[in-house]
């Protein structure tokens, strides 16, 4: 993977991104990916969440919903089996990293209260009560 996006190769040197792409993490069923992918793959998903925070069903046919909401924990749980299978010295930066994302979801969430997650897909709610 060359060259992250998000102003993540600007957090991790280029070694440590290689350690991370060598960092394989199985979500299950067969399939595997890397740590490098995940933590990627967890700041596009919170930067579209926190971009589309404003959008309007009918402006906007192709926002994402709330099965999108309901997947952030899910992957972020993912997240955090890849930063559990890293070096000390490397899971650090790389949960700094995360964290910074992890801040920018919560900054455009509010605690699920009434428990609307958790009825909507029990499997996706967040520990915490944040969505």
């Amino acid at each position: 993977m060359a060259g992250y996006p998000y102003g993540l190769s600007a957090e991790l040197d280029p070694a440590q991104c290689a350690r991370l792409e060598a960092t394989p993490v199985s979500p299950g069923y067969g399939v595997t990916c890397t740590a490098a992918d995940l933590i990627v793959g967890w700041a596009a998903h919170v930067t579209r969440l926190h971009a589309e925070r404003e959008y309007i069903r009918a402006e906007h046919r192709d926002y994402w919903t709330a099965h999108d909401h309901v997947a952030a924990p899910v992957l972020r749980r993912l997240v955090a089996r890849a930063l559990d299978l890293l070096d000390a010295d490397l899971r650090a930066p790389a949960t700094q990293v995360v964290e910074r994302f992890d801040d920018l979801l919560r900054s455009s969430t509010e605690p699920d209260e009434r428990g609307v997650v958790r009825r909507f897909a029990p499997y996706g709610a967040d520990t915490d009560g944040q969505e």
